[in-house]
């Protein structure tokens, strides 16, 4: 019941997701849909933390 909005939710953010190209945004679909229950943790966890280093490094 959890697993599918977590997933909706983690695709709208990985899709969103400004600085990152567009084969990082594919794999961490492919992640959050392999991994239903882990994959859309994993992008809260750690790819959005490397999509904003990613991000402040552009702007330096």
């Amino acid at each position: 019941m959890v697993i599918a909005p977590l997933f909706i939710v983690a695709a709208v953010s990985i899709g969103r997701a400004r600085h990152i190209g567009v084969l990082v945004k594919i794999g961490w679909l492919v992640i959050a849909f392999v991994l239903p229950a882990v994959g859309p943790v994993l992008w809260f966890a750690i790819g959005q933390r490397y999509a904003n280093r990613v991000n402040g490094e552009a702007r330096q």
